[in-house]
């Protein structure tokens, strides 16, 4: 199905997702979500810390993974999809599989559907310091969207 123009990018959208949640209910069980869709049901964030042979070496960089959330919120699995440090990757998958998103619903008809999206990270230094920057969150936060209250632990 192919969707065009401004008016209806929404509606396909909603569309997609809706397509891959029926896939998953009828046994697929792995529905996609955009990234900031399901970022904003994250409820535990624990931000990577930026490893020390990263600092030492005066280096930054980029890291992408695909997380894999089961019904119950608890992360299943955080797969490297692109990594600029293997440390960077190490630090990624630490904190990222400590992660809770909102359960689904029992009574849901995709409650036994697992979710699947991407997650990406900068890590960067600024005047000597180290920042890692949920890109996800930013972004939703520089839309003027909202997180869900999750507790937000780590980063240096």
């Amino acid at each position: 199905m192919s969707c065009s123009g401004l008016q209806v990018i929404g509606l396909c959208a909603l569309l997609n997702l809706f397509s891959s949640l029926s896939s998953a209910a009828q046994g697929d069980a792995l529905a996609r979500y955009p990234p900031e869709t399901l970022r904003k049901e994250a409820t535990t964030v624990v931000l990577p810390m930026y490893p020390r042979s990263m600092l030492s070496l005066n280096k930054g960089g980029l890291v992408v993974v695909s997380v894999i959330v089961a019904p119950d919120g608890h992360v299943q699995s955080v797969q490297d999809l692109d990594s600029c440090d293997a440390a960077a990757l190490d630090s990624v998958r630490s904190a990222v599989s400590r992660w809770q998103f909102t359960a689904i619903p029992r009574t849901s008809p995709f409650r036994d559907a697992r979710r699947t999206t991407k997650l990406l990270f900068l890590f960067r230094l600024t005047d000597g310091r180290p920042t890692v920057v949920d890109l996800v969150a930013a972004e939703i936060e520089s839309r003027g969207g909202k997180l869900t209250a999750a507790s937000l632990e780590g980063g240096h």
